[in-house]
């Protein structure tokens, strides 16, 4: 068996773990804005900070969120040539389509989940 082979076969788990945790964390993400966030108990009532697992999920969620709006973006501007686009420093395409997709995806899923941070806090 070559290094090749060996390095899929070991790599492979993680990317199944990685799409899982993408797609499992913004069901949670949603059932948390529904019934609010959950708490650390603390000696304080004054600041209950969320639990350290709170950042994976925000996180693989923030991960699903970007993609899905990367593709309805990219998918929306097809009034722009697909030939548009310049070689990266590899020499692989990238049409101007897909990058500015990301961009306006970039952006689109930080505000979404600033305004949802925002409004979490006003429910209070």
């Amino acid at each position: 068996m070559t290094l090749v082979a060996h390095v899929k076969e070991l790599l492979l788990p993680i990317v199944w773990i990685l799409l899982a945790w993408t797609t499992v964390s913004p069901m949670i993400f949603i059932y948390w804005c529904w019934r609010g966030f959950p708490k650390r108990v603390s000696q304080s009532d004054s600041y209950t900070p969320l639990p350290n697992y709170a950042f994976g999920v925000f996180l693989g969620a923030w991960f699903a969120f970007f993609g899905v709006i990367a593709q309805g973006v990219s998918a929306s501007l097809v009034f722009i040539p697909e030939s548009w686009g310049r070689a990266d420093e590899y020499g692989d395409f990238v049409s101007a389509r897909s990058a500015i997709g990301e961009v306006v995806a970039f952006f689109a899923a930080s505000g979404l989940f600033f305004l949802l941070a925002h409004w979490e806090a006003r429910k209070k």
